[in-house]
């Protein structure tokens, strides 16, 4: 087993050693079991401050911790963990608090790394609804300082509600997901838009009708890759040896939303540059210098509709600070490669929604006029949304627009 390093931060009552309200110092074991946000006192447990230990994964972690006010706990608490670092193998943490209905799970990849999963099935009164026909399953990938949590908070429920089983993915080395080791960028397009073909293959493989990708910004690029190896798709029961060589598993449709056009953003940097030089300069300190992560005004700006609740903001400008433990890609080596592979032809390319926000403060419309273009169909656009759409304030517009062309698909 790994030897591992933690930070931890146990909420609820604490120790009164000492007094009310007085600091003093305890020791004891707790068992981590790995990836999972709960820890088990062998003794009495403290909480309600920080904590820092050492131990083993999967068996007992040694800890001392400062203690704050309240009474003795015993027995299984949730924590909330800040951080923690193997030795071998970093592992990524997600510290969200999941919604009713849904649930965390790990997929492992070839290379033993595994991946964060956000699960919600569709609800049993929509099952009851549907059931002459069923549903595609929806595979959420998100951008940029993203995870699988920026589904759960609004689109798994809304969609599972209407009788879709939704599973949200954190990519490498973002939310929960593990980082891979000795990387200064999580991986590529290729690798990433793999993983996700891996993900596919091993959890709705059998699915009939195929699930239906959903990309968020850079996510949205992951998923042109996609389908731009649909081309290679035969064999699909074989298993070569070489997972490389597995061909990418057939979906129903793809939506993209706020995607990034299939050249990639230079584009829209040097049309920014030309037409907006404020908003550029904007645009690169937040994400380029990561400032949205300590400006509350550049967070809201850059992802979110101007009148956000400030608690709003601030609740996900910290998710999104904790998200991203290393960068998606290089995006140097990104846009070497760059545009994406044309799709393949139309009898196996599946149909594409492309899906634009008035208010996107990173990519301008004719991005997605671009990225429509190249699909050949005709970009929506969504009034009143900025570009996180999926956790604006108008969040349900742009849910209703994915299940209008959801249900017209059914049609089809």
């Amino acid at each position: 087993m790994s030897t591992l390093n933690a930070r931890i931060w146990i909420p609820g009552a604490a120790s009164k050693i000492g007094g009310h309200g007085s600091h003093a110092r305890e020791a004891g074991t707790l068992a981590v079991s790995r990836g999972l946000g709960f820890l088990k006192a062998a003794g009495s447990q403290c909480s309600g401050i920080a904590a820092e230990g050492r131990g083993l994964v999967g068996s007992s972690l040694q800890w001392k911790i400062g203690v704050g006010r309240g009474g003795w706990d015993s027995g299984r608490r949730r924590v909330v963990v800040l951080g923690m670092v193997e030795n071998k193998k970093r592992m990524g943490i997600s510290t969200v608090v999941l919604e009713e209905g849904q649930e965390r799970l790990w997929h492992t990849l070839p290379s033993g790394l595994r991946l964060e999963v956000l699960l919600q099935r569709a609800s049993e009164v929509a099952e009851e609804e549907v059931v002459h026909k069923r549903k595609p399953a929806l595979v959420m990938v998100h951008g940029s300082y993203h995870a699988a949590w920026c589904w759960a908070v609004f689109w798994m429920d809304y969609f599972a509600a209407r009788g879709y089983d939704c599973w949200a993915v954190s990519l490498l080395g973002q939310g929960g997901s593990d980082v891979p080791p000795q990387q200064e960028v999580a991986g590529s397009i290729q690798s990433h838009a793999r993983d996700i073909a891996d993900f596919v293959h091993h959890h709705c493989r059998n699915d009939n009708p195929p699930p239906i990708l959903i990309g968020h910004s850079f996510g949205g690029l992951i998923v042109q890759f996609y389908l731009s190896q649909l081309s290679t798709m035969h064999g699909d029961d074989e298993e070569p040896q070489n997972p490389s060589e597995k061909p990418y598993p057939r979906i129903a449709g793809a939506i993209l939303a706020c995607s990034v056009p299939p050249t990639g953003n230079m584009d829209v940097v040097k049309r920014y540059l030309r037409s907006k030089p404020i908003a550029s300069i904007k645009v690169t300190l937040s994400l380029a210098a990561k400032l949205f992560a300590s400006s509350l005004s550049l967070c809201r700006e850059t992802f979110f509709s101007p009148s956000m609740d400030d608690a709003q903001v601030i609740k996900y400008q910290k998710l999104m600070k904790e998200s991203s433990h290393i960068p998606l890609f290089n995006l140097r080596e990104l846009n070497a490669t760059l545009p994406i592979p044309p799709p393949p032809p139309s009898a196996l390319c599946p149909p594409v929604l492309v899906v634009g926000a008035e208010n996107d403060f990173v990519l301008d419309w004719q991005a997605a006029e671009e990225t429509a273009a190249f699909y050949g169909t005709t970009p929506h656009c969504v009034t009143g949304v900025a570009h996180d759409m999926m956790l604006d304030i108008c969040w349900k517009d742009a849910a209703q627009v994915l299940l209008r062309w959801l249900e017209e698909q059914q049609c089809c």
